[in-house]
């Protein structure tokens, strides 16, 4: 058993040899066996192996070996002395740089923080000595051997991975970049169905989680390489299906950066998914054209990205939801081209299209009349004096207006009838030269008339003294007599012509008597409401009945028109539930002798006017004025939309 003692006799015998020391062999080798006696014959072994190891080549491997025994021993201090001794064995042999940085690699499994601090300087040691040797065999990572290492890995071990290759030179030019997209893009597992409730903790790194500082850093991949957009916005779009609301938020961020690279590319990725068979993935990716698309100013989308994205909407809306349809109308009406009359006509023919318009009507479908009034709604800010609404006009007029008392309503609590009435006169306005005129104006007439009803047969001269008021349904005369008067101004024979006198005649004493009715609810209104102002007004008891003086007025306006010899269509009317435009007063328009909604009293004079505020529009109450003047807001697809679960628009 070699002793301390022969131990340092032996190294004073190696160290005054200098150069010739390889020709004491045993001397050497008595070191290499020292390995095997106690604590203080290891901890000498170790230093005394490593001081003269490069004069015995021959003996290279035991005292390797010898090194490794030491590294494994019970005592830490040896342990630590051995690690450091290691890479002092390659200073002049880097051939053996390899095999012990396997050894120490190995090593960084232990718990002792000292000694892991100590194997990891070992290693930086190694490097300094061969960094290509360094990085062989055990971690398997030396240049195109990343791609071994990371078949297998966890989202740490993907992020610090990514986190080397990025720092690497050859990873800064084109080549290097296509390279790491390439990683990614094998590590994203894109052929692959996207599963979002994944939880086997022994998944794959991109399927348990979304690599959040993966997910940051990819658009940076793409600064001078546009053409890994695509498959990059594509893998993005994928990992919108995750549920985490940060992660969702930091995805659609990094879209947004890829958009500023190349918006078109980033939407050919997106698209690709959009059209896949995802339906959570395909929701979250219109969901995120619809909110954050549409606001990126012309800087970002230009004409090419933005001739992509109509294109690409119009084959998503051959299948859409009623969500969608609303979300994808809202991306195209945010592009610059659809702010044109060209650009308008072309939407309102997509939303006809939706419409169905050659599909016969099914009034009591709550599926098919939630679908016409979505698609009204949608196109009716769209429509103007160059952008007409005659195919919408004409449908209603032939197939809802005969059937009108039937229609469904597709959400509790709204009144279909009142609500499509009320599209119907908003969008008469821009009919245009419309088809069949006469045929479909008469068919408006039935309808209106149906709700005026004829004086009784023994009728008191004094309304207001019967003991029963007549119940009219002031809202929706409301909104077919704005309609007839739109339409009947295309058409003024219809009630002027000698052969419609009779026509004429029974209008007119329908028209006498609803007019009583509605002025003497004007005056009681106005009694109600005068000398009210500010907070007074804002009760909702008077809110209703503003909101009726207001509805009670255009009817008003629009009788004393109509009562006119023959009648006239001169009067503009806005209807109660659109919100006052003011414009600038027109210098002819006193000269042309017609008042604005001028409402009669009882006996028939002018009434005072009565300042008509903007505000929130109530349901007037039952009885003698109409229970369901609810409120509209155009283009907004306010309704749950029961009848569309489960189904495409």
């Amino acid at each position: 058993m070699v002793t301390v003692e022969q131990m340092y006799k032996d190294f004073g015998v190696l160290a005054e040899a200098k150069d010739k020391a390889g020709e004491h062999e045993q001397e050497y080798l008595n070191f290499i066996n020292a390995v095997k006696g106690g604590p203080g014959e290891k901890r000498l072994a170790s230093q005394f192996i490593a001081r003269f190891f490069k004069h015995f080549p021959s003996l290279a491997n035991q005292a390797i070996n010898a090194l490794f025994d030491l590294c494994e021993d019970d005592d830490v201090m040896i342990r630590k002395q051995a690690i450091k001794d290691l890479p002092t064995l390659c200073k002049n042999s880097a051939s053996n740089v390899p095999k012990i940085a396997e050894a120490l690699t190995q090593l960084l499994g232990c718990d002792d923080t000292t000694e892991l601090s100590l194997i990891q300087s070992s290693l930086i040691n190694l490097m300094a000595v061969s960094c290509k040797g360094t990085l062989q065999d055990k971690l398997g990572i030396c240049f195109m051997p990343w791609t071994r290492v990371l078949q297998d890995v966890t989202k740490e071990e993907f992020i610090l991975i990514m986190d080397v290759l990025r720092s690497q030179s050859s990873m800064s030019t084109v080549q290097g970049r296509q390279q790491l997209v390439e990683i990614v893009t094998e590590q994203a597992d894109l052929d692959q169905s996207f599963e979002s409730n994944m939880s086997n903790e022994n998944d794959r790194y991109m399927n348990i989680t979304d690599p959040k500082q993966a997910i940051k850093d990819l658009p940076t991949l793409c600064k001078n390489s546009a053409s890994n957009v695509p498959k990059i916005a594509e893998a993005l779009t994928q990992l919108l299906g995750c549920d985490d609301t940060t992660e969702l938020s930091l995805i659609q961020s990094s879209l947004i950066n890829l958009m500023a690279v190349s918006c078109k590319g980033t939407l050919q990725g997106m698209f690709k998914q959009i059209l896949s068979e995802d339906e959570l993935v395909r929701e979250r990716a219109i969901k995120f054209l619809g909110t954050k698309v549409k606001v990126l100013g012309e800087e970002t989308i230009d004409k090419e990205a933005e001739e992509f994205l109509v294109s690409q909407c119009k084959q998503v809306l051959q299948d859409v939801t009623k969500e969608e349809f609303i979300l994808i109308m809202d991306v195209l009406r945010s592009q610059s081209s659809m702010s044109t009359v060209q650009g308008r006509q072309q939407l309102v023919e997509i939303v006809t299209e939706q419409a169905d318009l050659d599909q016969s009507f099914e009034a009591e479908d709550t599926d098919c009349v939630d679908r016409l009034m979505h698609c009204i709604k949608q196109a009716a800010p769209l429509f103007s004096k160059n952008v007409h609404s005659k195919a919408f006009v004409g449908y209603i007029c032939d197939n809802v207006l005969p059937v009108i008392s039937k229609l469904a309503s597709p959400d509790d609590g709204v009144d279909a009838q009142l609500e499509m009435l009320k599209l119907f006169g908003e969008i008469s306005e821009f009919a245009g030269d419309l088809d069949k005129l006469e045929n479909r104006l008469d068919n408006l007439y039935k309808c209106l008339i149906s709700y005026m009803p004829v004086p009784p047969a023994e009728e008191n001269d004094n309304l207001s003294s019967s003991e029963e008021e007549p119940k009219f349904q002031f809202s929706t005369v409301e909104c077919l007599m704005l309609a007839f008067h739109q339409l009947g101004r295309k058409l003024p024979g219809f009630l002027a012509d000698e052969a419609n006198a009779d026509r004429l005649k029974d209008f007119k004493l329908r028209l006498q008597y609803f007019a009583r009715g509605v002025q003497i609810y004007i005056k009681q209104l106005r009694q109600a409401l005068q000398g009210k102002t500010g907070d007074a007004l804002k009760t909702d008891e008077n809110k209703i009945k503003v909101v009726a003086l207001k509805i009670t007025s255009n009817i008003n306006a629009l009788i004393k028109d109509l009562f006119h010899n023959p009648p006239s269509y001169k009067t503009p009317i806005i209807p109660s539930w659109k919100p006052l435009v003011k414009k600038a007063p027109e210098p002819k328009a006193a000269e042309t002798g017609q008042k604005r909604s001028t409402s009669l009293d009882s006996n028939g004079s002018s009434a005072k006017k009565y300042s008509r505020k903007d505000v929130t529009l109530y349901s007037p109450p039952g009885g003698k004025f109409s229970e369901r003047a609810g409120t509209y807001e155009p283009g907004r697809g306010r309704g749950r939309g029961r009848g569309f679960r489960g189904r495409r628009y």
